[in-house]
């Protein structure tokens, strides 16, 4: 399947998971696009003093891969920066 920037669906989220500010979310494939198999495929972008709140994996799992910037995540109680080309998994037994 082949899917143009113009034809995904793009929203702003404010204090997601009781984070800071507002973010960004497009939406590259629907969950019924991809016939179920994941929840959610986006591109997620946090201006500067935006943040998503800690919250639990439960049950699905999350990856992370940084484009542009830095961003601080918490991954069970550890704090990490990433900057551009880190990437980061969590599953059902972590909070971010």
């Amino acid at each position: 399947m082949i899917k143009l920037q113009k034809e995904m669906e793009c929203i702003q989220q404010e204090h997601t998971c009781n984070g800071n500010g507002c973010i960004q979310k497009q939406f590259l494939f629907s969950t019924e696009e991809m016939e179920h198999k994941a929840k959610m495929c986006a591109r997620i972008t946090l201006p500067p003093g935006s943040s998503i709140g800690d919250h639990p994996h439960q049950p699905e799992a999350e990856i992370y891969y940084v484009l542009e910037g830095e961003i601080t995540v918490t991954d069970n109680d550890k704090r990490v920066l990433l900057h551009p080309g880190d990437a980061m998994y969590t599953d059902r037994k972590s909070v971010v």
